[in-house]
């Protein structure tokens, strides 16, 4: 046999090639290099020469769990600069993964801007209940004191401006902004002056934030 390779991602089983070529006849094989997977967590490459994971600004420590330099970005990060993804990665992954975010779109004609909330790519704003997931279209006197409802925004994403939502407990922080949608966490009603998509995103945040940082608190002092 001239070529043989019993397949294995995790490169258990290397090629063998003949001793004379291609076409040849060979009593037994030859083996080749071992095939190499440096892929590691998402973002991540592992470096021969240190033993680490390497994710472009830094270096990650899979023995213990963490970088070994600090978060490039300080405290925008959140208050751990040495934590990835709270310690659990096998249920969340890292460089914009679960991450929440606030965004501002510019507005739907140029003209309206609109404010909502993204974790995970799972988007949405507050919007009067009347238009059944459809984008904001008036009249004014439907708007201005009707019921709201939590509509879907991922077709906005890629033409807004969004910011991660930075605090002391970034997976607490994700699930507080997706909680704010559900049950009587959300308004009652939607108005033009005082529950709107931008007061509504920035009280959520503003609580989740403030919320993280007091449980983070609570939990070291117990």
């Amino acid at each position: 046999m001239a070529w043989q390779w019993l397949i294995s991602g995790f490169g258990e089983v290397r090629p063998t090639t003949g001793d004379r070529g291609y076409g040849q006849t060979v009593s037994g094989p030859r083996y080749a290099e071992a095939v190499k997977f440096d892929l590691r967590y998402p973002g991540q490459v592992f470096d021969e020469e240190t033993g680490l994971s390497y994710s472009l600004h830094r270096y990650y420590d899979a023995a213990t769990g963490r970088y070994i330099q600090a978060d490039p970005i300080g405290l925008e990060g959140g208050w751990n600069w040495f934590g990835y993804v709270g310690g659990n990665p096998l249920n969340f992954i890292g460089p914009k993964g679960l991450e929440a975010q606030i965004c501002t779109y510019p507005g739907f004609n140029n003209d309206w801007p609109h404010v909502f909330t993204c974790v995970n790519a799972n988007c949405a704003g507050w919007y009067p209940s009347g238009y059944s997931g459809a984008k904001l279209k008036g009249p004014w006197a439907a708007i201005m004191n009707s019921n709201g409802a939590y509509v879907d925004d991922s077709d906005i994403v890629d033409k807004s401006y969004c910011g991660k939502v930075a605090g002391c407990d970034e997976i607490y922080i994700d699930q507080c902004v997706l909680d704010c949608r559900s049950g009587g966490n959300k308004p009652s009603k939607y108005n033009l002056f005082n529950e709107n998509c931008m007061s509504t995103a920035q009280q959520c945040v503003q609580k989740c934030v403030v919320n993280s940082c007091k449980a983070k608190i609570w939990n070291f002092l117990r």
